[in-house]
């Protein structure tokens, strides 16, 4: 009672809650590490009871010491994280869970903890923009797995590599990996294996989108809709990945209506879902449609959603992006100095994003427009 009347605590939605985070560290601060220890063991339980989301769960476990049980929750939690593109707790999470890993004692269930942890943070890696930090994750991934005769999972290393090859125009570098997942997660089909259906689905998916680099739009759209026909049903993020790439395989082809249909069902699913990355993409390559049959003003439009939602989700890749389109869309229209604006801040955008092909077209786009520097400094 003593803490409501001294405005240190404060009933919300029938719960107590501290009115100031600082209230808490000062209160946890002094008491005795054994009963701070007990407290967070016994709030953990309490709140996995309330249905509580895993990280909060394995956060008061991690806090109490409690290195096997805190685990498969950090796991989860970063999952999702990683999931909604959260930078910066991604990165926390997955240092928190190193630290962990290190007092387990060495067995198949600590290699197998230690695996998942090294590929959820090569991905938080990546949305941080610290490309060679991830790929050095996921070549020791992929050896790991291989050590436990894990086909799935070293299948996934190797089309998370082939991700970065292609994100650096490294596109034969990004098929051999693709060609080596292929038939790892064949073998894994064949024998029933959890997950495999799935990442098969992802590496057709990831070859699709190499070969639409390459200009082989009719060989990517026909990947794409295998990996359609495969993606399991209940994976709807999947799916909706699946899909986006699909409209833009077929604008490729200039099938533009056709592209233009597909983006208006995966909008009617992303009501329904809350997926912020993917409600992002959407707009960003819808944009990038209309802008190429004309729809300008509808165009803009997305590219100007995209940079709010990118900007407040720090998503430097698609935020450059949206810019390198705005900046073409200008161009077309006679606008040359809000293009040369777009592009001068998509450059540092891409930069960040560690996006070498972005970068590369930006720097070409502006070399056309009379910047003799640019190219240089892009290569």
């Amino acid at each position: 009672l003593g803490a409501f009347q001294g405005r240190v605590v404060r009933s919300l939605r029938g719960k107590a809650a501290f009115r100031h985070r600082a209230f808490r560290r000062a209160i946890l601060r002094h008491m005795p590490e054994n009963f701070r220890r007990r407290l967070h063991r016994l709030a953990a339980w309490i709140l996995e009871e309330r249905g509580a989301p895993e990280l909060e769960v394995g956060m008061h476990l991690s806090r109490a010491g409690e290195h096997d049980a805190c685990l498969p929750r950090l796991l989860s939690g970063l999952e999702q994280l990683v999931a909604d593109g959260s930078r910066q707790s991604s990165l926390r999470v997955a240092r928190r869970i190193h630290v962990h890993l290190e007092h387990l004692p060495d067995g198949e269930q600590t290699s197998r903890w230690h695996l998942r942890a090294d590929m959820l943070q090569a991905q938080a890696n990546v949305l941080a923009g610290q490309r060679p930090r991830a790929q050095r994750l996921l070549r020791q991934s992929v050896a790991r797995a291989a050590a436990l005769a894990d086909r799935v999972t070293r299948g996934e290393a190797l089309v998370h590599l082939a991700d970065l090859a292609v994100n650096e125009g490294r596109f034969l570098g990004a098929l051999d990996h693709i060609e080596r997942a292929h038939r790892l997660l064949e073998e894994a089909r064949s024998q029933g294996e959890a997950r495999a259906e799935e990442w098969s689905a992802r590496a057709l998916a990831r070859h699709a989108r190499a070969l639409g680099w390459m200009g082989h739009g009719h060989d990517a759209l026909v990947r794409i809709r295998s990996a359609l026909a495969l993606a399991p049903g209940e994976l709807r993020p999947l799916r909706v990945t699946l899909m986006i790439d699909q409209a833009r395989c077929e604008a490729l082809l200039d099938h533009f209506p056709t592209a233009l249909g597909i983006m208006d069902r995966v909008d009617h699913m992303l009501q329904w879902e809350h997926l912020p990355l993917l409600a992002v993409r959407l707009q960003l390559y819808r944009g990038r449609i209309l802008s190429q049959i004309g729809a300008r003003s509808g165009a803009m439009d997305a590219f100007r959603q995209v940079v709010a939602e990118a900007r407040r989700l720090s998503l430097h890749r698609e935020h450059a992006l949206a810019l390198l389109y705005g900046a073409e869309d200008h161009l077309q229209a006679g606008d040359e100095g809000a293009a040369r604006a777009c592009l001068r801040a998509a450059a540092g955008l891409a930069e960040k994003a560690g996006d070498k092909v972005a970068r590369t077209a930006i720097a070409v786009l502006r070399y056309k427009m009379g910047e003799p520097d640019a190219l240089p400094r892009a290569t």
